[in-house]
């Protein structure tokens, strides 16, 4: 994420990894990454009570994470190959007592995403961060993350020719997709 004006932009490309998520990180490993960090994941969306978030292209997520629980908006995306989105997250204590009062409000669970997520960094430029996800229910995926569209861009060049293909969808979105699919055919 970086910083603009008064906001915070996640700027990232998401890809399928449609080889083995190892001949990634054999690449990623010769262009001078290393792993800093695995997190496992639960990511649980909510609906709003008065409006519809998918309309609107925003979502509300409680994620927790080895341990520790942050409250994130992400506001709509922009439409580009490079996916801009502004996202405002803050560190919570209490994500029990966060869940109680939304539901409280009207909020209702929309769907949970789980993941095991690797983190990625590069030894040139420390604001390019690259992350390999195993999705349940979806497979592996690779996100590229950075300050400027370039670097992205030119990471993911380099990376594409090792079994990529874009994906503009969110994890929820596929998630939702794959249970709409599942209920049509059951």
């Amino acid at each position: 994420m970086v910083e603009e004006g008064n906001k915070m932009l996640e700027r990232e490309i998401k890809a399928k990894i449609v080889n083995k998520p190892e001949i990634i990180v054999r690449k990623l490993s010769e262009t001078g990454f290393r792993l800093s960090a695995v997190k496992r994941q639960v990511d649980i969306y909510y609906t709003h009570p008065c409006f519809n978030f998918k309309e609107r292209d925003e979502a509300l997520r409680l994620r927790l994470e080895n341990g520790e629980a942050f409250l994130t908006y992400k506001g709509p995306r922009r439409k580009r190959q490079v996916k801009i989105r502004e996202e405002i997250e803050a560190k919570i204590y209490e994500p029990d007592r966060i869940r109680e009062i939304l539901e409280r409000l009207g909020f209702k669970v929309l769907a949970e995403v789980r993941k095991v997520r690797k983190v990625f960094t590069s030894s040139q430029d420390k604001k390019l961060k690259v992350m390999l996800d195993y999705v349940e229910g979806l497979g592996y995926f690779l996100e590229i993350e950075a300050k400027e569209e370039r670097a992205i861009q030119a990471l993911y060049s380099k990376l594409q020719k090792c079994g990529l293909r874009i994906v503009h969808k969110t994890y929820l979105e596929m998630i939702l997709e794959n249970k709409r699919n599942q209920n049509i055919k059951g």
